[in-house]
C-alpha cells in the first residue's frame, strides 16, 4: 500500500515531503486557493488526503492535470467537463496525441523511441515549439524518473553521436541543449516545492561548461526529497566551498561529461576537498575515478544518483 492509499484509509500521516499543501499547489499551478477549494466541494477534483490538524495536502500528480485542466479552461472548456475529465481525455481534448494507457499496463501509448524521434526530428528542423511540447508529454506519459533515463538520457546519447561527425551538428546541439536546460530547470523548480530533506549542491567545476548531465542528476535528487541548490555551470571550488558553507550542505555533486581533462578534474576536486570538512561528501558523476582515490565519490550512472540521494536523505546537516 502507497502511503497515499495508507493516508486515504487513515493508517497515516500524509508524507509531507511528498506531497503538497493547498497554498504550493495554488503557486505551483496558477490557481488560486479559493478556486482549488470550489473546484473540490462542486466537481470532487482535486481531492486532498487530510492531516489529522485537517490541512489539505495533495499528491504531487496533482500538478500535471490541473495544468492540463487550466489549458482546457482557456480554451474554452466548461469547468463541469475539464474537472472530472481524465489526463487522456484532456491530452486528445487539446489536440494532443496522447492515448489512454492499455489497461492493466504501465507503458504509455507512445514509447520512449517515439518520443525520441520527434524530439530528433524537431531539432533537425529547429521547430522549438514541437520539442517543448513533445518535452511536456514525454514528461507527463512517463513521469520524472522514467524520463530522465528513456527519454533525456537516449536523447542527448544521440545528439553526441549520430550526428557528431556531420555538418549542423554543434547548432543542432546547442538549440537542443539550451530547450531541454530551460524545461529541466522550470520542473526541477516545481518539484523542489515538496523537497524536505538535507541540501545538497549541485556545480559544475571550474573549466566545465556542460550541465545537461547535472540538470538531470538534480532533477533525480529533489524527487529523492533532497533540497538541491543549484550553481550552475563552470563554478570555482571556493564559490562552491562558500555555498556549501552557507548553506549547511550535506553534500555537494558535480558534473563531468565525457571527454573532461582527467588531470584538470583531478586538480579542482583536490581543491574542493581540501576546503570542505570530511563531514561534507563529494560526489562526482559522470568520470572514472582515479586508482588512489578514498575521499571522494565518483558515481556513473543515475541510477548510483538515486541511491546515493537516498542514503543522503536520511543524514542529519552538519548544522545538526
Amino acid at each position: 500500500m502507497t502511503i497515499h492509499e495508507q493516508v486515504q484509509n487513515g493508517s497515516a500521516e500524509p508524507a509531507t515531503d511528498r506531497m503538497l499543501s493547498i497554498g504550493a499547489l495554488s503557486q505551483i499551478t496558477g490557481i488560486s486557493v479559493e478556486t482549488l477549494r470550489t473546484w473540490e466541494r462542486r466537481y470532487g477534483y482535486p481531492t486532498p488526503a487530510r492531516r489529522k490538524s485537517g490541512h489539505r495536502r495533495y499528491p504531487m500528480e496533482t500538478v500535471a492535470r490541473l495544468r492540463l485542466v487550466r489549458q482546457a479552461l482557456d480554451k474554452g472548456m466548461r469547468p463541469s467537463k475539464a474537472l472530472p475529465a481524465s489526463e487522456s481525455d484532456l491530452w486528445l481534448w487539446l489536440g494532443g496525441s496522447h492515448e489512454p494507457r492499455k489497461a492493466g499496463g504501465r507503458e504509455p501509448a507512445v514509447g520512449a523511441d517515439g518520443f525520441v524521434s520527434r524530439l530528433l526530428e524537431a531539432v533537425r528542423t529547429y521547430d522549438a515549439d514541437s520539442f517543448e511540447r513533445t518535452l511536456r508529454q514525454a514528461w507527463q506519459a512517463f513521469g520524472a524518473r522514467d524520463f530522465v533515463q528513456s527519454v533525456a538520457v537516449p536523447l542527448l546519447h544521440k545528439l553526441g553521436t549520430r550526428w557528431g561527425e556531420e555538418e549542423g551538428a554543434i547548432a543542432d546541439e546547442h538549440f537542443a541543449t539550451d530547450l531541454m536546460r530551460g524545461f529541466l530547470t522550470s520542473q526541477r523548480v516545481t518539484l523542489s516545492e515538496a523537497a524536505r530533506g538535507p541540501v545538497v549542491i549541485c556545480a559544475t567545476p571550474s573549466g566545465e561548461r556542460h550541465e545537461l548531465g547535472l540538470q538531470l542528476a538534480s532533477v533525480l535528487l529533489v524527487l529523492s526529497g533532497l533540497r538541491v541548490v543549484y550553481l550552475g555551470a563552470d563554478v570555482p571550488a571556493l564559490e562552491i566551498a562558500a555555498a556549501a558553507r552557507t548553506s549547511s550542505a550535506s553534500g555537494v555533486v558535480l558534473g563531468t561529461a565525457d571527454g573532461s581533462n582527467p588531470e584538470r578534474l583531478q586538480s579542482v576536486v583536490d581543491d574542493l576537498r581540501a576546503k570542505l570538512p570530511d563531514s561534507v561528501p563529494i560526489v562526482v558523476g559522470g568520470a572514472t575515478a582515479p586508482p588512489d582515490e578514498t575521499n571522494v565519490t565518483y558515481l556513473q550512472t543515475f541510477k548510483q544518483i538515486e541511491v546515493w540521494a537516498e542514503v543522503r536523505r536520511g543524514v542529519p546537516t552538519p548544522a545538526e
